[in-house]
C-alpha cells in the first residue's frame, strides 16, 4: 500500500499534499508544492495504517483532507485497485478571528421591480462558514442564496450570501441581520432603508 494525502478547499479541485510508504525512514515522505516538514509529516504504524500529521495549525489548515492508495500486489496500476477515503473535515476554531462583513444595500436599479436582494460579503480566516439571516430578529430561510468561500492570494477567504425580499418589505422599518460564524468566532451586521445605512455588533 502506498498512501497519498490529497487537501481540498470547498469548490476547488484537490491539491497533493504528501506521499508516504511503509518502511520510507530514511528518505521520508515526498511533498506536494507548498507543503514541507515539519509542518506536515506522515507516521505508518503498519503496512495499513498511515497517519497524516499537521503541526501548528492554523485556519489555512481547514479543509477537508483525504487518503489516497492503491493495492500494488496485484503488480500493476489498474483502476479498480485504486481506493480513496471519504475524507476528513478539519475546522481550526480557536485561532480563526472573526469574520468582517460587510452588507450592502439593494441598488436603485433593483428598487424599480418587485424583488430587490440585501448583498453581505464576508472577509474570513477559515473556508467553513455558517450564514444566518435574520428579519427583526427572527432567522429566515426562503429566498437566501450563500456561495462557498474563495481563498485570496493572503490565504484569507471572501464568500457571499444574499437575501432576497420584496420591495415593499425594504420599505418598512424592518431591521435585516446577516450573521456568519467560522468555527467559534461570530459577527452580524444590521441593516435597513429607515436607518439610511448600517450598523455593527
Amino acid at each position: 500500500m502506498l498512501p497519498e494525502w490529497y487537501k481540498q478547499i470547498p469548490e476547488t479541485i484537490p491539491v497533493y499534499v504528501l506521499s508516504h510508504g511503509w518502511g520510507w525512514t530514511k528518505t521520508g515522505p515526498k511533498y506536494g508544492p507548498g507543503f514541507s516538514a515539519p509542518k506536515f509529516n506522515c507516521t505508518s504504524q503498519s503496512k495499513s495504517d498511515y497517519r497524516l500529521i499537521i503541526n501548528n495549525v492554523d485556519g489555512v489548515d481547514s479543509a477537508v483532507y483525504y487518503c489516497y492508495t492503491w493495492d500494488d500486489s496485484a503488480k500493476e496500476y489498474v483502476s479498480h485497485t485504486v481506493v480513496f477515503g471519504q475524507g476528513t473535515k478539519l475546522i481550526v476554531n480557536d485561532v480563526a478571528p472573526a469574520p468582517v462583513l460587510t452588507v450592502l444595500p439593494p441598488s436603485l436599479t433593483q428598487l424599480q421591480s418587485s424583488r430587490v436582494s440585501l448583498l453581505c460579503v464576508s472577509h474570513q480566516r477559515g473556508p467553513f462558514a455558517q450564514v444566518t439571516w435574520l428579519v427583526d430578529g427572527t432567522p429566515v430561510n426562503s429566498g437566501v442564496w450563500s456561495s462557498s468561500a474563495v481563498q485570496q492570494p493572503d490565504q484569507s477567504f471572501y464568500m457571499s450570501s444574499s437575501l432576497s425580499i420584496n420591495t415593499t418589505d425594504w420599505g418598512t422599518h424592518k431591521v435585516y441581520t446577516c450573521r456568519v460564524s467560522v468555527g467559534t468566532h461570530s459577527s452580524e451586521r444590521h441593516i435597513s432603508k429607515c436607518q439610511c445605512g448600517e450598523k455593527s455588533e
